[in-house]
């Protein structure tokens, strides 16, 4: 799977049943002799169909990915975005851009890091064990619902994460880690799935790993009962620790899951990690911004928790 850059998904609301969006093309699934749709990677996290058909279009996204340029996709309407069993989006007409997608250079939140380390390497800051079950369930209530409807899986991540910090525990500021499911090429093809990857945060209640997705969860949720509303095959997801053991298995099961810590915001800055050892060490405000535009609108604004 090519390098995956960084992008901020822009909507524009249309009065027809179709809207046009402005993304980049992480990979391109062909389809086998009995299928009719190619299956498309965005960089918003979705799957898109492209007709066997429509030769130029799909010329146009091979294109796009070869290239690292972004385009405008004019797609079918899939207002049920969120249903996770929901039809995938087909793209009907295709817009090759001019400008690129370009990893942000270096901040603050990166550092380099050493590949040999005998830690997990995407794991560079403290995850809170809560083991009060009433504080547990009231840090999980707190994080906000009134989520745009477009927004990305991991921009809500993002600010439900940094939120968080909010509430203490044992004297230390509440800090999640964040638990990412990579779909395998081999689930997308069989169930048709319309994404490829999804990501919440997560915090240890007792040792015991608790998924804090308040978009699709009711409340704290084992690993496994989290995995499983996604997997319609209920199979267990194998434990990933480098975004390699995903891309080079894509017909090993059905998904893969990475634990990293709070500060990773992207699938791409994954994949930096193991390419050059760049680490996530502290928030960024240019990450945060984009991330509560995404998820709650210009109009919000941030608070500043960083004191």
């Amino acid at each position: 799977m090519k390098t995956i850059f960084a992008c901020l998904l822009m909507v524009f609301s249309t009065m027809t049943m179709a809207e046009t969006l402005r993304l980049g093309v992480v990979d391109v699934l062909e389809p086998l002799e009995n299928e009719n749709f190619y299956a498309v990677f965005a960089t918003d996290g979705q799957v898109y169909d492209v007709h066997i058909n429509d030769t130029e279009v799909i010329a146009a996204i091979k294109d796009a990915q070869k290239s690292g340029l972004e385009v405008e996709f004019e797609t079918s309407d899939h207002t049920k975005a969120l249903d996770v069993l929901a039809q995938r989006s087909e793209i009907l007409g295709v817009k090759l851009l001019t400008s690129e997608f370009k990893v942000p250079v270096a901040s603050k939140n990166q550092a380099k890091g050493i590949k040999d380390l005998d830690r997990d390497p995407l794991m560079t800051d403290y995850i809170s064990d809560i083991g009060d079950s009433n504080t547990l369930n009231n840090v999980f209530r707190a994080q906000k619902t009134g989520m745009r409807k477009r927004s990305q899986c991991y921009n809500r991540a993002h600010v439900w994460s940094y939120e968080m910090r909010n509430y203490s525990y044992n004297g230390r500021r509440v800090q999640p880690g964040k638990v990412w499911l990579f779909f395998t090429k081999k689930y997308i093809r069989a169930y048709r799935y319309k994404w490829w990857f999804h990501v919440s945060p997560y915090v240890n209640s007792n040792g015991v790993k608790k998924v804090m997705d308040r978009r699709y969860m009711q409340q704290p949720a084992d690993l496994r009962y989290w995995t499983n509303y996604f997997i319609q095959s209920q199979q267990e997801c194998r434990r990933a620790k480098v975004y390699t053991d995903y891309e080079r298995n894509p017909q090993l099961g059905h998904c893969f899951v990475i634990f990293t810590s709070v500060h990773y915001w992207q699938p791409w800055q994954i994949e930096k990690n193991e390419e050059n050892g760049t680490l996530q060490t502290q928030w960024s405000d240019y990450e945060l911004r984009i991330a509560y535009r995404d998820a709650l609108g210009r109009r919000y604004r941030r608070p500043n928790l960083n004191k």
